[in-house]
């Protein structure tokens, strides 16, 4: 039995290597560029991605895993929407302004960086939650809509929510998240 590997590369700034060995590169190789231009469709492409950083392997992974479980916040944020959390771990919880998260892991007291994205948050009522803040924008994009909700975290969060829920600026709303959803990260020099 003969198995085909396809395997897609993501590199900073645009290189994308495809299973038809066509590639589109920008002639760029550093971080002077805050997100990757990699084809929307690479995760669709190979059964393992490589995502690459000057020159350097970042991680290697389905693209399930590189998606839900970034080794870093650089391959956080470069696949896909995310909202990365500066916060402090307490007693194992995530303690954020708006309040305070429940981690699946046990994690150090200490400062944190966490990754959570935006579909994995749901809206529920302000009262009671564990998590809240206020409605800045709300973006009908067709089948959601994007949220951008302050008062949570030091930054405000993305939201992906049912494109059905009447929410409008200015709304105080509950966020849950469910442990697993939270993805601590390991701090970066830059």
């Amino acid at each position: 039995m003969v198995f085909k590997a396809y395997v897609s590369v993501i590199h900073l700034c645009g290189l994308v290597c495809q299973p038809n060995h066509h590639s589109r590169y920008d002639q760029r190789d550093d971080d002077s560029c805050p997100r990757a231009l990699a084809e929307p469709h690479a995760g669709r492409m190979g059964d393992r991605i490589v995502v690459m950083r000057k020159g350097a392997i970042a991680q290697i992974g389905t693209p399930r895993d590189i998606y839900f479980a970034p080794v870093s916040r650089f391959v956080a944020e470069l696949i896909g929407a995310a909202n990365i959390v500066e916060a402090a771990c307490e007693g194992g919880t995530l303690a954020l302004p708006g309040g305070r998260l429940p981690l699946e892991n046990a994690a150090p007291d200490g400062p944190a960086i966490a990754m959570i994205r935006p579909e994995s948050i749901t809206l529920v009522a302000a009262n009671g939650a564990a998590l809240s803040g206020r409605v800045d924008t709300v973006s009908f994009v067709g089948d959601r809509q994007r949220l951008t909700v302050s008062g949570a975290a030091s930054k405000p969060i993305v939201v992906d929510a049912h494109n059905s829920l009447a929410v409008k600026p200015g709304d105080a709303v509950g966020l849950s998240i469910e442990s697993r959803a939270i993805r601590l990260l390991p701090g970066e020099r830059e």
